[in-house]
């Protein structure tokens, strides 16, 4: 406020010229603090029209569905808001977009990755995904959620009776203290058969996560520090149904490369194997001889 800064001069001993030069310079600094928040105002008001404009068109379109297809038909919709909404907004549109019965029905693949609404907006978000019965694929990474919002968004979907593809990846999981509680509620979805995490600096703790998902087809551990745990972390993934295995990016040494290939021989389902920018490449030529069965083991 200007009325404060000029109170607040009255209480100095400056010169004329100094106190001329000193209030010009506050003048044109509240100026521009002004047009800035000017600015900013604008930019909000167009995002909420943006929003606004979303929604009518999105409840159009649900509505135009629901009143023209016939009783026996099903209809499956995608929604897919990736880094679109701005950091926080991303839940409070998704819970205006599915208020409708209908919409909760046919909604089956929501994305909302890189939407930072953090832990917060897991919780609130939590609210909205326990009411999508029909919801087969979630992806919601790059969200800054952490373990703990993490943890409350999946006790929040553990009901979903379709659920099979979870996108968790960049989310800073690692180090949480409420990981084996994570773990815990992973185990709990029905049909998972998808899960990424990558890029989520687990090291050692990755193998809380994926113990005692037995249903796995596809696990994304890229990008996680595994380094000397990847072969005691393999050691506890399922094996049973796992089809393809994404190791890349984990800075694993050429001394873990033979209890790694010794711990991938057991996975007598997998058909894919990524493991690039994970080691040296001769050691990546013997890792995969082992696994093809042209070797038995690395030799010494």
């Amino acid at each position: 406020d200007m009325r404060e800064v000029q109170q607040e001069l009255e209480g100095l001993e400056l010169g004329p010229e100094e106190d001329t030069e000193t209030q010009a310079f506050l003048q044109r600094s509240f100026a521009a603090q002004q047009a800035g928040l000017r600015a900013t105002a604008a930019l909000q008001a167009e995002r909420r029209a943006e929003l606004d404009e979303i929604e009518a068109r999105l409840a159009a379109a649900l509505d135009a569905i629901e009143m023209g297809r016939p009783r026996a038909m099903e209809v499956t919709w995608r929604l897919d808001l990736r880094s679109s909404v701005g950091s926080k907004m991303a839940p409070g549109l998704l819970q205006r977009v599915v208020d409708g019965d209908h919409s909760a029905r046919i909604l089956t693949s929501v994305d909302l990755s890189a939407n930072r609404f953090g832990p917060d907006g897991a919780a609130a978000l939590s609210v909205v995904l326990g009411h999508l019965s029909g919801l087969r694929e979630l992806r919601i990474s790059e969200t800054g959620m952490k373990a703990e919002g993490a943890l409350v968004l999946v006790k929040s979907i553990v009901a979903l009776p379709m659920l099979n593809t979870l996108d968790l990846s960049f989310n800073g999981l690692g180090g949480g203290e409420c990981l084996p509680d994570l773990g815990a509620a992973l185990c709990l979805l029905p049909r998972l058969t998808d899960l990424r995490l990558s890029a989520n600096k687990l090291g050692s703790d990755t193998a809380v996560l994926v113990n005692g998902l037995t249903g796995l087809i596809r696990l994304d551990l890229s990008d996680n520090e595994l380094g000397w745990n990847s072969a005691s972390v393999l050691a506890g993934v399922p094996r049973s149904c796992l089809k393809i295995l994404d190791l890349s990016s984990n800075n694993i040494s050429s001394e873990c490369v033979q209890s790694l290939g010794e711990a991938l021989e057991s996975f007598d389902a997998l058909e894919e194997l990524r493991i690039g920018y994970s080691f040296c490449w001769p050691m990546f030529v013997l890792l995969f001889a082992v696994d093809f069965g042209v070797l038995e083991r690395i030799p010494e």
